[in-house]
């Protein structure tokens, strides 16, 4: 891929990649501890792997909306806007179709081979909830993080394309836009009542807005 613009060097920050190292870190030991494994006895990490997740999300958000917030009014131009969506794409979607492709499979030996129903690796998953999967309107897993991150790429541009207007104007209008996007979100569906692997964004909107306010 020869285009880089959303992808430049002058954004990387090489420290941050460390942080996502440890994001990851949680995730991995919240899991390991929701399966009964421990790398020592008093390291239980159950419930903490949100905070990971979390983490990737602040990050994603901060990364990404440094370029978009520096084209500022000219977002919307037909190259930039192909190349973003390219990298979007590929990055995430073919792995991610490959892996409930998988889950699809596994389910299906499982249940004609093994007589086990409603069982498959990495979980179990027919053709209905493969088409809400693709649609981003369900999770699985760890699948669930990756729809709602996904739904947040198509809202990015717009938001980042505000916030460039406005801070245009005045800085402090981009604040109060990104304070009120945050209630906003709250109002309509609250973080504390999201659901366990729940896809949908808005609960987690604040993380990403965050992490676009520390971009600007």
């Amino acid at each position: 891929m020869k285009q880089r613009e959303i992808s430049n060097s002058r954004f990387q920050v090489d420290a941050l990649d460390g942080l996502r190292g440890f994001a990851a870190l949680i995730v991995v030991l919240s899991h390991t501890s929701n399966s009964g494994l421990y790398f020592f006895p008093f390291l239980d990490f159950q419930g903490v792997g949100k905070s990971g997740v979390f983490l990737f999300f602040l990050l994603s958000s901060f990364l990404l909306s440094i370029p978009l917030l520096e084209k500022g009014k000219s977002i919307f131009n037909l190259k930039f806007m192909a190349v973003y969506w390219q990298r979007r794409f590929f990055r995430i979607y073919p792995l991610y179709v490959l892996y409930l492709l998988f889950a699809v499979f596994s389910s299906y030996v499982f249940s004609e081979f093994f007589n086990k129903r409603e069982e498959g690796l990495p979980f179990y998953l027919d053709w209905k909830g493969l088409f809400n999967h693709l649609a981003l309107q369900d999770g699985k897993g760890v699948t669930w993080s990756i729809a709602v991150e996904f739904k947040f790429y198509f809202i990015l541009p717009i938001l980042c394309f505000i916030v460039a207007v406005l801070s245009f104007l005045r800085l402090t209008l981009s604040l109060c836009f990104l304070l009120l996007m945050l209630g906003v979100s709250q109002v309509i569906s609250p973080q504390s009542e999201s659901l366990i692997n729940d896809a949908r964004l808005m609960p987690y909107l604040p993380v990403f807005l965050f992490g676009t306010f520390l971009a600007l």
